[in-house]
């Protein structure tokens, strides 16, 4: 069995592959209401236990699990790797071949393999019970990079405060699970959302003072008005407004943007009428396919990359290289060695070294005193960046295999590897490889 698994504040989600292409979630104990795995006890504390028990009751109840997809917030993706991979450590035959996937890849990953996604940049915003979450991606032919991403809450949580304001507001209280589940139940009555949609269009139209005593949930027979709902919303909005502003941003140097780009809201919280309210009426929406929860897009976008039926694409998709020094008839000539091509490298995969002819190519650091090298990313487009400068030891008659490694979040590493095998990797950061090479010079 192939599984992809989500875990969220409070649930635990899991989804594999159907018979018909698609994916679908997996039903395990205590999922009820659609909303996954509830987490109790040690599991709600600790992401690790979360991870174990899932992973034992899958297996208790569907079999052997092959290939394991755990999709998580890009910001978390190595620390999270370097967890999963002491919860897997012990187990017979190591476990299952675990990838690492972050949220914006898996729902772009859900949305590539039901219709074209144009190429261009991207919004993916993850709104959850904790914290909001939003990547600007660039998707290319075959490669999706995020160009840059950012988080932030309000005091409380984001989704959790919005509910607790509700409650608070009909006399009941978050702290209680039968208060929250019967909220949740009200959000899910047919017509809540239209009602709600047009209460709130009407109350920022025409004012409070008119429309806001408008009654729009009932949740165990007490009333909640849309002016209730809107003064709840607008801690929510303000945080989402400047942290979307944040990482546009960022991926824009500063410069200013407009509302241009295709944008896709998953997660809990991206359930309710208002996430469509927020956003201006010019904003692009990328809808995700058919009846889809958004809750579940992330792991119904994980399941089919642990099923190989779609690749996420997060390969880097340009080519490294370093500028080398040698002698040819005598003469001191330079070259660039191609260290890693495009798309070679991904994330949480094994280093790749340059290679001529099939074989790795053998190389030496410079005699005398440490050397300063920089690393050389290359656009297809011809568009070049240089990362570093790298102190590298002088190493006197130690040849190594040059090559590079991504690790889960991203940052990468110059590798070097003693060709005879006479001893471990050395390793140099690189940092963050950039996604686009676009205003950089050599």
């Amino acid at each position: 069995m192939n599984i992809a698994v989500d875990i969220g504040a409070r649930t635990v989600r899991v989804a594999a592959s159907a018979p018909d292409g698609t994916s679908r979630p997996v039903e395990l104990p205590g999922d009820g209401t659609g909303d996954g795995m509830p987490l109790s006890g040690q599991t709600a504390d600790s992401w690790q236990a979360a991870l174990r028990e899932t992973y034992a009751r899958v297996g208790g109840r569907y079999g052997p699990v092959e290939r394991l997809v755990i999709v998580v917030p890009p910001h978390t993706l190595a620390a999270r790797a370097a967890e999963a991979a002491e919860v897997f450590a012990g187990l017979p035959g190591g476990g299952p071949a675990v990838r690492m996937l972050g949220t914006p890849g898996a729902v772009l990953a859900l949305l590539r393999h039901h219709g074209a996604v144009p190429a261009g940049v991207h919004l993916v915003g993850d709104l959850g019970a904790r914290e909001a979450r939003f990547a600007l991606c660039a998707v290319s032919q075959g490669t999706v990079a995020v160009v840059a991403s950012g988080h932030a809450t309000v005091p409380g949580g984001l989704g959790d405060a919005f509910a607790t304001a509700l409650l608070e507001r009909a006399g009941l209280s978050f702290a209680v699970s039968e208060h929250r589940q019967a909220l949740a139940a009200a959000w899910r009555e047919d017509g809540v959302g239209a009602r709600l949609l047009v209460a709130a269009k009407r109350a920022t139209s025409a004012g409070q003072e008119v429309y806001g005593s408008t009654v729009v949930l009932r949740v165990l027979g007490r009333e909640i008005s849309v002016r209730a709902v809107l003064d709840a919303w607008q801690p929510v909005a303000d945080a989402m407004d400047a942290l979307r502003e944040r990482v546009r941003a960022a991926a824009s140097d500063g410069a200013s943007q407009d509302d241009r780009e295709p944008l896709v809201l998953v997660g809990g919280l991206s359930r309710s009428v208002l996430a469509d309210h927020w956003f201006p009426a010019s904003t692009t929406r990328s809808r995700l396919p058919g009846q889809t929860d958004p809750a579940n897009a992330a792991v119904l976008g994980g399941a089919l990359v642990a099923a190989g039926l779609i690749d996420p694409g997060d390969r880097f998709p340009h080519s490294l290289f370093v500028q080398t020094h040698g002698v040819e008839a005598g003469r001191l000539c330079s070259a660039e060695l191609l260290v890693a091509p495009a798309n070679a490298l991904e994330p949480g995969g094994p280093p790749v070294f340059a290679e001529s002819g099939g074989r790795r190519v053998r190389v030496r650091t410079a005699p005398g005193a440490a050397r300063r090298v920089r690393i050389g990313v290359r656009a297809s487009d011809g568009g070049t960046r240089l990362l570093g400068p790298l102190t590298l030891p002088s190493s006197p008659g130690v040849r190594y295999h040059a090559g590079v490694r991504l690790a889960a979040d991203g940052t990468a590493h110059l590798v070097l590897r003693p060709a005879d095998d006479a001893g471990p990797d050395t390793e140099y950061p690189l940092g963050p490889l950039p996604a686009t090479t676009e205003g950089a010079r050599l």
